[in-house]
């Protein structure tokens, strides 16, 4: 070959211009990569924040869970004053339940914090603790008992004062229920009565109440928080009763005899049985 066929040769080698290969080519893979990365960013985010989301969300299951147990707490103490010691008659029964220590504080809870866990649908609806409005009538019904007892304290300390100063021995502890009715006033020892009927009963609805909120609530978390999500960082609260021990404060107190309660109201059993009975019905 002579030089000009060499020459020819090497220009036939050189490739002719592409404009999609030389130019659209690399901008189109520059603008995918940064759309990939972009998107696999924004899936790095949204899982990140979904996760923070469902740990937030068993933070605030685990919060009210110890809250409601703080509240069993709470009732159990209060229960171990007088339970195992009750007799039917409620001159006797308002001066065995004695005053209480009151070292249990109101709770003030934001309800809204567990909508969370609110039915999306009406296949889903159901009774249970699904209603938040019944976690709400707990946490009322509690705060309405310890204001309750407050007053009922300060009436179990005016008419057993009252007893003390009257008995000859300064003792109101053996007293007979007609010595109790002579030696107290009787306006006092009305609402002494019917506040003990109603703290006896409104202590074993409430510790029902939390024992049931305890072992069910955790399930409905179950349901509604993708507890997969955050199994390595958080761990939902659950609690068992089925010892012997919790099953003791778990049986309902005695109730008092409705005949002799009617009569110092002036009411019917019937009437007195509806104003202490439904509270646990």
């Amino acid at each position: 070959m002579d030089k000009t066929d060499i020459v020819n040769a090497i220009l036939q080698l050189k490739q002719e211009n592409n404009l999609f290969k030389d130019y659209f080519f690399p901008i189109c893979s520059a603008f995918f990569t940064s759309l990939l990365g972009a998107f696999i960013a924004y899936k790095t985010v949204t899982h990140q924040e979904k996760k923070l989301e469902e740990k937030n969300k068993l933070h605030i299951s685990n919060r009210w869970i110890i809250d409601i147990q703080g509240i069993l707490t709470s009732l159990i103490a209060l229960k171990v004053n007088y339970h195992g010691s009750l007799s039917s008659d409620p001159y006797k029964r308002a001066m065995q339940v004695p005053s209480f220590l009151m070292t249990a504080q109101h709770m003030e809870k934001d309800i809204s914090e567990i909508t969370f866990i609110l039915p999306t649908s009406k296949s889903e609806s159901g009774n249970g603790w699904v209603q938040i409005t019944r976690v709400e009538a707990l946490v009322k019904n509690y705060n309405l008992l310890l204001t309750m007892l407050d007053k009922r304290n300060e009436l179990d300390f005016s008419v057993k004062q009252e007893l003390v100063k009257a008995s000859s021995d300064n003792s109101y502890a053996q007293l007979n229920s007609e010595d109790i009715k002579k030696l107290s006033s009787k306006i006092d020892l009305v609402n002494l009565i019917d506040l003990t009927e109603r703290s006896i009963l409104m202590i074993d609805s409430l510790i029902l109440e939390c024992v049931d909120f305890l072992e069910e609530f955790p399930k409905v978390i179950e349901k509604t928080v993708k507890l997969n999500k955050v199994k390595n960082s958080v761990k939902l609260i659950k609690f068992d009763f089925s010892d012997q021990k919790s099953a003791e404060f778990l049986k309902l107190s005695p109730i008092g005899d409705y005949e002799k309660i009617a009569k110092l109201f002036g009411e019917s059993a019937e009437g007195i049985k509806k104003r202490y009975g439904m509270q646990l019905g």
